[in-house]
């Protein structure tokens, strides 16, 4: 690896009113299809930093979706309850009493 090659990709300024965009000022110390980069505008790791931000979002959303599908299945099954009922229901002896039967 050659020391004086710097980072192939252009990196960006949002920093004042319109973005500046500028050549990355780090060496290279990865070369991907004859391009240097450095270990921050390397195209492995940002495709694999994307992949990771993305399977996070997929797995929050789907804990959201869940807490909506029960939530609504509670809704669902406490309608046309009176909430004074509801408050001294005790849902743990209600499901031993339904397993025993």
């Amino acid at each position: 690896m050659n020391d004086c090659i710097n980072c192939g990709a252009t990196a960006e300024d949002n920093s004042f009113r319109f973005t500046h965009y500028y050549p990355c000022s780090r060496r290279g110390t990865v070369e991907r299809d004859a391009k240097w980069y450095c270990w921050q505008h390397d195209p492995e790791y940002i495709e694999r930093k994307k992949k990771e931000r993305e399977d996070k979002w997929k797995r929050k959303w789907a804990r959201e979706k869940e807490s909506w599908r029960r939530k609504d299945a509670e809704r669902n099954a406490c309608k046309g309850v009176p909430t004074e009922i509801l408050e001294n229901i005790n849902v743990k002896s209600l499901l031993e009493q339904i397993n025993n039967e």
